[in-house]
């Protein structure tokens, strides 16, 4: 509902407008206050479509509260009607009209002319509501609109003032005839009359499409891409015929794509490193089935010759030879996955032993010279490691992976001449390299050598045999100790590998390798040996009985860790336990940690498919004298049980 606001300090006056308000004009609401502080606050409250005024009031009279509310934003479109008791009082009337006062109203009260002042005040505060509205609705238009280029000469330069791109407008000739102030500001200053093409001319690429004498746009909008305008960033052109002050002409609208260039750039670079990556998986899917079939061919070619009668006995040692070679070589490519695999999702830990450095090395170096022997390659040893200074705390498995690693490689990859491993003390680390006279890696490939599933002979047809993993695994292997490793090297002439180890190890600490309880091997003293082998795969029994039969004195079977710890219970005298860690119901872990409530002097071998980084220590831990990993060497196997026995 409309309303009409009536400011004045007498009741009675109040009771009388809203009386003639609501005979009268029954539309509106009156709405009163009885001061003048009061009334403004009504009036910023309510917005009435009308002010009745009472100009003498205590406080605050008439004329003050009239300036005030003409005064305020929320209040000046208001009309005020000033009522008075002088009908006469010429000067009152100038006054208020000069403070903005809309009509005046005389007391006492006539009700049809206050009504038809009222009325009239409406209707014309109504119109100019409506009057106002449309310029405001205009002034939105104008406010919101983009560009609007028409032919008919319709066009607003202030308009194109407040567009954020830069903007030109370029006759058929070439010259400029508008620059907006964003142009003018990244050109550095105004070009008006100047060719268009000047505009870049202190620039390495310049505008191609800004003369455009030749274009036939016939009202069509074109868009071009250029690179290098304005200090090497790119723009993004919209052409648009138009007419300027008369005269054919193109506006040049330019919007900046930088910064989506090098997002397209960033795609084209995520694309590439996709396929790339992409060609090194097929490279490396190829390469291990290569890798397992190969020796699988071997094993179960030579297994079914075997089989073939008459065979002489130097045929069948050859055929088994070759059998056993293949096994090893599939054995290392298996190895090989799962120690990436694990590395890929953080599961290897470091175990930190001390080790004596040169004798590590000479133990490299006599279990390789064999090896490079056969291939009329000599080995050689530069150990420069002082005797007084040789101690080193690390992971010793992993230290001896890396040079393994590296010394297999020199091997593969030299076809004459010398291979050549060593080390030295520096401050606080050691020094260890491999040298070797072999094919040597390309200068582009020396970075890759090191990538997992890549090699420096990524393709799929291969020269040389093995998973490529190596030197991703010792590289992984070199960080994970703390250490750096790289590479030099030349084609035809060889190659050197040096890696770093801290002499003292970050966080050292010494495992215990002998569960609480548990008898040192030096207190055994056993003469006959009663064997629980633990195994749920039959085939692994038969293989451990058969390993066995010359050893133990007697030999049990269990087929779950819950079956093996009731045997023990049930029989003391058992003295050796071969546990297998993967079993059913219960696994072996579990079961050795029963077993060790009830019977601490038993002797546990740990023996597990699994050969993961770590199982030694959760073995050891769970109270396992010993681990061996499958498959099972006879000689490993017993040289293990001799150590207890």
């Amino acid at each position: 509902m409309e309303k009409i606001l009536a400011i004045d300090d007498q009741p009675d006056n109040l009771i009388t407008i809203k009386a003639v308000v609501k005979m009268l004009l029954p539309d509106y609401e009156v709405v009163t206050a009885m001061s003048g502080t009061q009334g403004i606050e009504q009036a910023r409250q309510h917005q009435p479509d009308v002010i009745l005024l009472d100009i003498i009031m205590p406080g605050m009279d008439g004329y003050e509260v009239c300036k005030l509310l003409k005064e305020d934003e929320l209040t000046k479109h208001i009309p005020v009607v000033m009522v008075t008791a002088l009908r006469t009082d010429s000067n009152s009337k100038v006054r208020a009209l000069d403070l903005g006062a809309d009509a005046f109203v005389s007391k006492p009260f006539e009700p049809v002319e206050l009504a038809a002042q009222l009325k009239v005040i409406l209707r014309t505060k109504k119109a100019e509501d409506k009057l106002r509205g449309e310029k405001e609705h205009l002034d939105r238009l104008v406010k919101e609109r983009t560009i609007v280029l028409e032919e008919a000469n319709l066009f607003n330069k202030s308009l194109l003032d407040t567009i954020p791109f830069p903007i030109e407008i370029v006759n058929k000739r070439g010259e400029i005839l508008f620059m907006n102030p964003v142009l003018e500001k990244l050109v550095g200053k105004n070009k008006i009359g100047s060719f268009c093409w000047e505009l870049y001319k202190d620039d390495k690429q310049q505008c191609k499409d800004c003369p455009l004498s030749e274009k036939k746009l016939n009202g069509k909008i074109i868009k071009t891409e250029t690179e290098g305008l304005f200090g090497g960033r790119t723009f993004e052109i919209t052409h648009r015929s138009m007419i300027f002050n008369g005269e054919e002409a193109v506006m040049e609208i330019f919007v900046e794509t930088t910064e989506r260039k090098i997002f397209e750039n960033e795609l084209i670079t995520a694309k590439e490193k996709a396929q790339e990556s992409d060609r090194l998986k097929t490279a490396f899917l190829a390469n291990m089935s290569h890798e397992i079939r190969t020796p699988m061919n071997g094993i179960l070619g030579f297994t079914t010759l075997l089989q073939e009668p008459g065979l002489t006995g130097e045929d069948q040692n050859r055929f088994i030879e070759i059998i056993k070679k293949s096994g090893d070589r599939m054995l290392n490519t298996v190895d090989d996955i799962i120690e990436i695999s694990k590395l890929e999702t953080g599961q290897i830990k470091v175990v930190n032993r001390k080790l004596n450095a040169s004798l590590h090395l000479n133990t490299l170096f006599q279990f390789f010279e064999f090896e490079a022997n056969q291939k009329g390659l000599q080995l050689k040893l530069g150990n420069q490691i002082p005797d007084d200074d040789n101690q080193i705390i690390t992971d010793k498995n992993k230290f001896s992976s890396i040079l393994s690693n590296l010394i297999k490689n020199a091997i593969k990859f030299t076809d004459k001449g010398f291979i050549e491993i060593g080390g030295i003390k520096k401050q606080q680390y050691f020094e260890f390299y491999v040298k070797d006279t072999g094919i040597g890696i390309p200068k582009k490939r020396i970075d890759a050598i090191f990538n997992r599933f890549e090699q420096a002979d990524i393709d799929d047809v291969r020269a040389f045999e093995g998973s490529g993993l190596g030197l991703a695994i010792a590289k992984s292997y070199v960080e994970l100790l703390g250490g750096k490793i790289w590479v030099e090297s030349a084609i035809n002439e060889g190659s050197t590998f040096y890696f770093t180890i801290p002499s003292v190890a970050e966080n050292f600490s010494v495992a215990k390798f002998n569960s609480e309880g548990i008898q040192n091997e030096s207190e055994k003293k056993v003469k006959n040996i009663n064997v629980l082998i633990t195994e749920d795969d039959e085939i692994s029994k038969l293989h451990l009985s058969i390993l066995l039969k010359k050893t133990a004195t007697k030999i049990s079977f269990a087929s779950t860790g819950k079956e093996a710890v009731e045997f023990c219970n049930q029989n003391p005298d058992t003295n050796l336990i071969l546990m297998d860690i993967k079993m059913p119901v219960m696994d072996g872990f579990a079961a050795t940690r029963k077993i060790r409530t009830f019977n601490k002097k038993v002797t546990i071998i740990a023996q597990t498919a699994f050969a993961l980084e770590g199982d030694r220590e959760k073995a050891l831990e769970a109270g396992c004298n010993d681990y061996v990993s499958k498959p099972i060497s006879k000689d490993i196997l017993h040289n293990t049980i001799n150590k207890y026995f």
